[in-house]
């Protein structure tokens, strides 16, 4: 199944991913359905809403908690933590403008295109 043409549940104009077929024995299909509408959902808009999950909301509120504590640090803080240099390691601290959609985009055997893209503005 195509992530392109998967229709989405939205909330406030973001879209709503429902994981209950996915641990309550659901059919190959419905998984498949399923990572199909989170494909979608993160091509299009970037975030989700993932209901059902199973992840207790007590964890989520600590994972919320301590991200917060690390964002709140000064830069120099966080900087004793570097994201690894490289695009397949994803850990550490992402400053603004080391990440972006862009570099996916290049060749990175074309020295003079990476830099291109890597002249968009981040957002971050």
């Amino acid at each position: 199944m195509s992530s392109d043409n998967v229709k989405l549940a939205y909330h406030g104009g973001v879209p709503v991913i429902d994981f209950a077929k996915w641990h309550t024995g659901g059919s190959q299909e419905e998984k498949q359905k399923i990572s199909s509408q989170l494909a979608s959902a993160c091509k299009s808009v970037g975030f989700v809403f993932i209901v059902n999950h199973l992840i207790p909301r007590e964890k989520i509120s600590d994972a919320f908690s301590w991200s917060k504590k690390m964002f709140d640090l000064e830069q120099k803080q966080k900087m004793l933590a570097p994201h690894p240099p490289g695009h397949v390691v994803h850990r550490g601290y992402s400053w603004p403008g080391l990440e972006k959609v862009s570099n996916s985009m290049g060749d990175e055997d074309d020295p003079e295109l990476v830099n291109k893209l890597r002249q968009v503005s981040d957002v971050k």
